[in-house]
Parts: structure tokens; sequence; C-alpha cells
């Protein structure tokens, strides 16, 4: 991507690896010593499409955009300085990933921004997202003892398409799932992609999108996200599946029903410090319309 002007002063442009440092700066000064995002600089600058807003020579804000098997753009690790603050560097990255998104013909765009964090609450509805959905982020640690269930990799089948859209576990979010720390809506086009990369993993009657985040965040972690069955079923079973695959925790994005997180407590799962109260978020891309 070229650099381009955004609203604003803002001069905005692509990441690459020779940003790390900067960036970091600015993750330290944004959130503090203990963000998230310090852990993945590397990732998403060499994986993810990482836009970087520049007043001056300074770097006052980022936003990744990644493309989802729905045809969505999911952005996420939005950073602001904080003296910039209130001055349209967000909304002018969320443009941008607009723009983007609009020429690869994808669509909607969306986030996830914890309900606690009032200025990012506000930001993602001055940019035009509404709430669709809310969830939870819990984890434990896996369970070694006893045997773990048969786990296949699912093929797609129009069976299976039609199991999972009737779903109960899907409709409690909504029709959003948690697939590598992005939410989508698992309609057959997305459910065949996720098959294909072998994501989606059945046993007997139950089936959960099983992601290894190990190489993301430098942790024996799975992340599973229940599909087929039940909540205790999947999530009670979930913690030897992940000893078998020698991970040491399990975590999960669940919806944020009370009978759900109840659910997930009896089974020894427990909040997680980031998270807690997932705002899911949405805005359409307006496609360009030609006049005849």
């Amino acid at each position: 991507m070229s650099s381009a002007r955004g609203r604003g002063p803002w001069k905005i442009r692509r990441g690459t690896l020779e940003d790390e440092a900067r960036l970091r700066d600015l993750c330290v000064a944004a959130v503090g010593p203990d963000d998230y995002v310090l852990s993945i600089l590397h990732h998403v600058l060499a994986k993810e499409t990482t836009l970087l807003a520049f007043e001056g020579p300074r770097l006052v804000g980022s936003m990744t955009y990644r493309e989802l098997p729905d045809a969505s753009g999911w952005l996420a690790a939005a950073r602001t300085h904080p003296d910039a603050r209130k001055r349209g560097v967000s909304t002018a990255l969320v443009a941008t990933c607009e723009r983007l998104a609009r020429r690869r013909g994808v669509g909607p765009l969306r986030l996830w921004t914890n309900a606690t964090n009032a200025s990012g609450v506000a930001a993602f509805r001055k940019a035009g997202f509404r709430e669709i959905a809310r969830f939870a982020r819990l984890g434990r640690p896996s369970e070694p003892r006893g045997p773990a269930p048969g786990v296949e990799t699912a093929s797609y089948t129009h069976d299976l398409a039609r199991r999972v859209a009737a779903s109960p576990l899907v409709r409690a979010g909504a029709g959003f799932v948690n697939h590598d720390y992005a939410f989508l809506r698992l309609r057959p086009a997305a459910l065949r992609s996720l098959c294909r990369r072998r994501a989606l993993r059945t046993w007997g009657r139950r089936a959960a999108l099983v992601t290894d985040v190990s190489e993301t965040f430098d942790a024996r972690v799975i992340d599973v996200t229940p599909v087929l069955g039940t909540f205790r079923g999947v999530l009670g079973d979930a913690p030897r599946i992940a000893a078998s695959l020698g991970k040491d925790r399990v975590e999960t994005f669940l919806p944020r029903r009370p009978e759900v997180l109840r659910t997930a407590l009896d089974l020894g799962y427990r909040p997680m410090s980031w998270g807690d109260e997932a705002i899911l978020c949405e805005k359409p891309v307006l496609r360009n319309r030609h006049i005849r």
C-alpha cells in the first residue's frame, strides 16, 4: 500500500518490520508495558496489513486489517498516542481500511473493544460501527489426566452446513463465532473455507473450531470455539484435547450469556485479563455506484 493522506494531518502507510521499534514505543505509550500487542508485533507486521498513521515524522496511531473467510474485514490492535487522542486518528485509519476493503470487494468491517474501554467504545461509535453481540474471554489449564476424545478434521458437507446453521451454540452468539481472534458469520462459504483449512474438528456429535495460537503468542495454547453439541460437552472435553496436542492451556471466546458463563466457570474456566466483556461491532462497506 502506498502512502496516503487520511482525514486531518495524518499520513498513513503500511508498516514493515523496520517499524517494529517505533510501534513498540507507541503501544507502551498508549496502553503500557503489559500491552498484549507487544508480544505479537513481529507477527502483525510480517503477516497482516498493519497501517501506521504519522504526524510529520512521529508515529501517532496504528491499526491492523485482515480479511476473513466470510468476506468481511477485521480491524484489531488499534492504538493511538495519548497526545493525539480525540483528533481523528482512529477515524482516519478506519477510513483507509474501508477504502482497502472496497477495492477488494470485502465488507462489512468488524472489530471488538472491551466494555470498560470508554474511549474505544466512543471511537467505534464515532466511526460508524454498531454493536451486534457481546462475548467473554475465558481460559483454563489443560487436563492431562484421562483419555482425550478421538478428534477428527471435519470435511464440508451440506448436512454439516445444515447442522451448523441450526446449532444453538452458534445462535447464542447471534450467528458469530470466534476464529483466530476474529469474529465471523459461520455461513456455508465460510464453513467450507474453514474445513479446507482444517480448523473445524469433530468428535461424536460435537464440533469446535480449534486454532493453535502458539506461533502468534509464543505460548502453548489452543483456542477452542464450540460449534456443535453443548457448551458443557465441548468445553468439558477441550482441556483433555489441549493436553493431547501438547498444549498447556485452552482459551475461548463465549457468548456473554449468564447460563453459558456459569457452565464455563463450573468447568474451571476463568475470565482473562482482556476480553472479559468484548463488544463486537460492525460497519457496512458501501460499494461504489456508477452513474449510468
